[in-house]
């Protein structure tokens, strides 16, 4: 089975829905560094496999681990990750079949686990 798995150091951040006032929109400045941090560390990933299928179907596994204070929904750290390997390590995170997110607590070492594997889907 083809996968990807690694860990982001650092406080995990969720996704979080642009914000507007009148005319103006703006996403979280912490949301888009967290997402670009993914992006890097997945291309760098992909860039030293021989191959990584970009149309293929995926599953996602995302594991938040948190500081006991820290507010976040699971499926809101896995949509981050989802949306930021979409255009790296797929073309569109439609292709993802499965994902799932979890959140754990650990004062100690904040961090996001990440795991995505390419299955075969019958059409």
């Amino acid at each position: 089975m083809t996968e990807l798995r690694y860990t982001l150091p650092g406080r995990p951040v969720t996704w979080k829905r642009a914000r507007s006032k009148g005319s103006q929109r703006w996403t979280d400045p912490a949301m888009r560094a967290a997402q670009h941090a993914h992006a890097l560390l997945v291309q760098s990933l992909v860039a030293r496999m021989r191959t990584w299928p970009l149309e293929a179907h995926y599953t996602l596994e995302v594991v938040a681990y948190c500081a006991p204070v820290q507010r976040g929904d699971a499926d809101n750290y896995a949509k981050l990750v989802a949306d930021a390997l979409q255009g790296v390590a797929y073309t569109n995170d439609r292709r993802l079949v499965d994902v799932r997110g979890r959140r754990e607590i650990d004062a100690a070492s904040p961090r996001t686990e990440v795991v995505l594997r390419v299955v075969e889907c019958a059409r």
